[in-house]
């Protein structure tokens, strides 16, 4: 729940990319309000007119200008699609649409010109895609014709470009799920995910940054037994980029694409039935080599992997070495050459989650790392290699300050006596205690906050 206002509920904010605005809906008792504050002067525009009802989503376009929120029509028993210059004050309904119908899922494009919306229109509970203007009213349908039964399912995807649509639906054959691309401002739907088995589906899908092909998740050869598979947007050119997997063996549904759209990364028991490992392989073709080296029996490598910024690198966690202990490792993503970057970790430590900086040079990771169940932050390059050694937090390696109390710390100096004219006029780590729990953590590679 948000802060109280005068009896009401602030349910949700969002601020403009420019730091200028902030958006927010107010919950009444009967509905809501939707209101812009502009941070400069304290300006504030309520966007009124919408009768009595609640808001659902609310998203601002990625320039800025527009505001897009679904809105619960109580008076009529409907869910409607909105949008509304910033500042104006005058929502427009973009879905006028039958009372049966709903809204229940809607996207901007990247371009922030259209809305593309998933709605029941034509049909109650047969639900299509649908495209606007973000400014005013003129709706089309670019999901192509379905056959009795089917329906286009929730997911879809703008592609970065703004130029196309992509989305699974049983378009030709009820409960067959296939993938399919089409023209954000015209329709024309066609097929991407080519032939299938009977009862073939495709259960995933992710697009590249630069909007030229889709890696999709699917059983196509054989029931429930799923691999990637690779098209371009342009037409169905698939390929499968996972090749021979051992009996019962499957790719799991999360799988990632490269910053650079040149490579695949997926996790799987490729090898050992139930054993998940890690893979890459160019997006084009299968070239798919291993990522997570060789695991200790029993071992498997987690859901949650990341790829540098630069495209350079693949971080992920896993028990790889220690069976129940899970521990942060980093690999060249297109090489088999894994490092551990979590440095030492106590009996029945763990890490628990980690973020790869925006510039791509540093792992924050969490971890009972010195303490049973004590969840603390820590830091590393990416690589796991020479910040390791920055003891007094100034973010360089030097021998007179850094090294040298490594040194010292070897040699068992402790307290004063260690740090005596090593600490550095720029250090942000000065105290004797800090710098030697600084010192344990680095000997293990891992810094902490």
């Amino acid at each position: 729940m948000g802060p109280s206002v005068g009896g009401s509920v602030l349910s949700t904010f969002l601020m403009t990319s420019d730091g200028a605005h902030v958006v927010f809906d107010v919950s009444m008792e009967a509905s809501s309000r939707l209101y812009s504050v502009r941070l400069s002067n304290g300006a504030i525009t309520e966007y009124g007119g919408l009768g009595a009802g609640n808001i659902g989503q609310l998203r601002l376009s990625p320039n800025g200008a527009h505001i897009v929120f679904d809105y619960i029509n109580s008076v009529v028993g409907r869910l409607e699609l909105y949008s509304a210059a910033l500042g104006s004050g005058s929502p427009v309904l973009l879905a006028a649409t039958p009372n049966f119908s709903n809204v229940f899922v809607f996207k901007i494009s990247a371009d922030s010109t259209r809305v593309v919306f998933r709605r029941d229109a034509d049909a109650a509970n047969v639900f299509e895609i649908y495209s606007t203007p973000i400014a005013s009213p003129a709706p089309i349908k670019i999901s192509g014709p379905l056959v009795s039964g089917g329906d286009v399912e929730t997911g879809f995807q703008i592609t970065p470009d703004g130029a196309q649509v992509v989305y699974r639906a049983d378009a030709a054959v009820d409960g067959v799920i296939q993938l399919y691309k089409t023209s954000i401002t015209s329709g024309g739907a066609e097929l991407l995910s080519g032939a299938s088995i009977v009862g073939g589906s495709v259960a995933g899908f992710r697009l590249s940054p630069d909007s030229s092909r889709v890696v999709y998740r699917a059983d196509k050869a054989v029931d429930q037994d799923f691999a990637l598979y690779s098209t371009n947007i342009a037409s169905d050119t698939s390929v499968k980029l996972t090749g021979t997997l051992v009996t019962n063996g499957t790719v799991d549904s999360v799988f990632a694409i490269s910053p650079d759209s040149s490579r695949v990364v997926y996790r799987a028991d490729k090898e050992t039935d139930n054993v998940f490992e890690l893979y890459s392989t160019s997006i084009a073709s299968d070239t798919s080599i291993k990522l997570s080296g060789t695991p200790t029996p029993g071992a498997n490598v987690s859901t949650g992997f990341q790829i540098s910024p630069d495209s350079t690198r693949v971080v992920y966690h896993a028990d790889r070495d220690t069976p129940g202990i899970v521990e942060l490792y980093s690999s060249p993503i297109a090489a088999n050459l894994p490092s551990k970057i979590s440095g030492a970790m106590i009996a029945n430590g763990d890490v628990t989650t980690f973020a790869i900086s925006p510039d791509g040079s540093r792992v924050i990771f969490l971890a009972d790392k010195e303490t049973d169940t004590v969840d603390e932050l820590y830091r590393v390059q990416t690589g796991g290699s020479s910040l390791a050694l920055d003891i007094n937090g100034d973010d360089r390696v030097l021998p007179l300050t850094d090294l040298l109390l490594l040194t010292r710390y070897q040699l068992g100096l402790r307290g004063s006596a260690l740090i005596a004219n090593a600490v550095g006029d720029n250090a942000t780590i000065q105290a004797s205690g800090a710098i030697e729990t600084r010192i344990r953590a680095a000997l293990g590679v891992g810094l902490p906050f």
